[in-house]
């Protein structure tokens, strides 16, 4: 098989910090992860979106904005 375009760079991201904060959690376990915009969920509900990555640690939601990828290459879809 021959590769015609590479796929996006899956090695790229932000260092964050487990903290847990958003709706309806406890508090997260402070672990520093590297997370890439594929690490982002969405949800959308009454003309509101809501974005959060999950810590692989302790399965804790951090919410952040849409701006947190925005300026690094891709961008949260």
């Amino acid at each position: 098989m021959k590769v015609l375009k590479k796929g996006p760079d899956t090695n790229w991201g932000k260092e964050m910090r487990c903290t847990g904060y958003g709706l309806g959690t406890t508090g997260g376990c402070g672990a520093l992860l590297l997370v890439s915009p594929r690490d982002v969920k969405s949800h959308y509900d009454d003309g509101d979106t809501s974005y959060w990555f999950v810590c692989p640690e302790c399965g804790a939601r951090t919410y952040v904005t849409s701006r947190t990828f925005s300026q690094l290459q891709g961008g949260v879809s």
